[in-house]
């Protein structure tokens, strides 16, 4: 069995995310066979626990498909360099709110007891 090691490198926090896998032979000249979808999720889970950043399907295919890629190439190391978004915030547009949403009932305000006070309005509107 072979050992390949992918390094995720974060640009805006400089963190590094490691991930290892070992491959037989047979899995070596076909690396896409390994990546059933049990090992993306995986992979994937891994990641986003790891960094608390979100890793959508585009991404993951990026990753992987790099991965691969290197692997039938006979590279042991493969480093992959991206930005992702925060997890916290990355399903901020699926937000919805579940309260109150009607207006207020509106009403009229009394302005009776309302005077100017200490010269606050000219004279000469109320003569």
């Amino acid at each position: 069995m072979a050992r390949y090691h992918l390094l995720l490198e974060l640009r805006d926090s400089h963190e590094r995310l490691e991930y290892k896998i070992n491959l037989t032979t047979a899995e070596e000249n076909n690396p896409h066979l390994f990546f059933t979808h049990e090992a993306r999720e995986q992979l994937r889970s891994q990641f986003q626990n790891q960094s608390q950043r979100r890793i959508s399907d585009q991404n993951l295919n990026y990753i992987l498909n790099s991965w691969i890629k290197d692997i039938k190439q006979g590279y042991r190391d493969t480093t992959i360099s991206m930005t992702l978004p925060l997890l916290s915030g990355a399903n901020i547009e699926d937000l919805s709110e579940t309260g109150n949403h009607n207006f207020p009932p509106l009403f009229t305000p009394d302005l009776s007891g309302i005077e100017p006070q200490g010269g606050a309005l000219p004279s000469l509107i109320f003569s």
